[in-house]
């Protein structure tokens, strides 16, 4: 069972092999020398370990990112409205994000589009058409010479 030790330099605490006891390392955080004592206490089993909470990561349009939180305050954001379909969300220790939507379904849900205006007919794109003969100069009908 792997014994529990403290970097002295960093103060991490680290998990070292049984065959280390009595033996020096270096802390892998620091660099910095670590002896590992004989009567080292045990690092807890697996199964004594509490899970810590599922925390998350939101990154919006502009790449503000938010975090980490854990789900229940995530959910709050969405319950306020701070979090879009155009948001981008990371759980801890997942390697790619993931679409607001992809966590809450009803983001998906499209606004109604837009009602279509009727446009006034004379118009293009530069403005109201004022002249509709083929003389955009006004040169008249002269003949250019």
């Amino acid at each position: 069972m792997p014994l529990q030790v403290v970097c002295p330099a960093c103060n991490a605490k680290l998990k070292a092999p049984d065959t280390a006891a009595g033996k020096k390392t270096k802390c892998p955080k620091c660099q910095g020398v670590i002896s590992v004592p004989v009567d080292a206490p045990q690092a807890p089993a697996a199964s004594t370990i509490v899970k810590k909470a599922d925390n998350w990561f939101m990154q919006t349009t502009d790449g503000s990112q938010f975090g980490p939180v854990p789900r229940s305050e995530l959910n709050e954001w969405f319950k306020e409205g701070r979090i879009s379909a155009d948001c981008q969300l990371l759980k801890e220790g997942a390697d790619q994000w993931q679409w607001a939507s992809e966590i809450y379904p009803s983001l998906d849900q499209s606004a109604p589009a837009p009602t279509p205006t009727k446009q006034s007919t004379g118009l293009d794109f530069l403005g109201p058409a004022t002249n509709t003969s083929n003389d955009p100069l006004g040169l008249g009908n002269a003949a250019l010479e």
